[in-house]
């Protein structure tokens, strides 16, 4: 696409006009069959929420069907895939295995809670000690950055790698330092930009470990595996940090990601 910022060509080429409120909360949230959902949102009714079936299985579903739109219908512009592939080079599962680690904190809200850095931790612990290389740092806070450097051990912190804009070392991403969006600390555009290439970036890896956000389900759509080689953590249900390591070491063995340890699936009851 020729599209940039400010183009009006594309007014030629409307299919539908819809209210805000036919969007959300309207198909966003009361539609099962035409959209997807980064958490059980407040408002969904229960037919949508399902709060019967543990959270990971409710997604299944949902990532399977937002992964059949990536690929039918979105293709990233050629600039945002070369930037991620410079961010995050050379993720492989048996050359170069990769952990993703999404920590989203300055403006988080709607019913999520800020992840501590230090819940983390053992995840990327666990992957370097069961064959993990490389350890993908995606945050929108320079706190997050600063702790890790300052607390995490050598061994993990030598692994990480973050986001930069050129071919320096700089990391000159808009990030926020307190609870300031950063969607409101530069242009849309450019914060955009840093977003698509963060997404592009984390669905390079192998594995993830992420809380609540758009962003985190984002990489999963684009990259399917990840729903079987990711933890939430602000699932309650989530795989604790020694059998993530383990889920590790099993993918490097080549084994099915429908046969890697999972969260508690549905009581038969239902």
């Amino acid at each position: 696409s020729d599209f940039v910022p400010g183009d009006r060509s594309c007014e030629s080429k409307l299919y539908v006009s819809m209210d805000l409120y036919l969007i959300t909360p309207g198909i966003h949230g009361f539609s099962n069959d035409y959209s997807t959902r980064c958490w059980r949102y407040d408002y969904l009714p229960e037919y949508i929420s399902q709060p019967y079936l543990p959270l990971h299985e409710w997604f299944l579903p949902q990532r399977k069907r937002a992964n059949k739109v990536m690929q039918q219908y979105i293709w990233f512009q050629p600039y945002l895939r070369r930037n991620a592939a410079r961010m995050n080079p050379n993720c492989d599962l048996f050359e170069n295995p990769c952990l993703g680690l999404h920590i989203r904190h300055s403006d988080k809200a709607a019913g999520r809670r800020r992840v501590p850095v230090d819940e983390f931790l053992p995840f990327a612990i666990e992957f370097v000690e069961n064959g993990g290389t490389q350890i993908y740092i995606a945050t929108d806070s320079t706190l997050v950055l600063d702790q890790i450097q300052k607390t995490w051990p050598a061994r993990v912190r030598e692994r990480v790698i973050q986001f930069t804009r050129d071919n320096t070392n700089e990391t000159t991403m808009i990030r926020s330092s307190n609870q300031r969006a950063v969607f409101d600390m530069a242009s849309h555009h450019r914060t955009n930009q840093e977003a698509l290439t963060e997404i592009l970036a984390l669905s390079q890896c192998q594995f993830l470990i992420h809380g609540f956000s758009a962003v985190s389900e984002a990489c999963i759509w684009i990259n399917l595996d990840l729903h079987y080689r990711s933890v939430n953590l602000e699932d309650e249900e989530h795989l604790n940090a020694v059998t993530f390591g383990g889920l590790v070491t099993q993918s490097l063995q080549k084994v099915p990601v429908e046969q890697l340890p999972s969260p508690p699936r549905t009581n038969t009851f239902y």
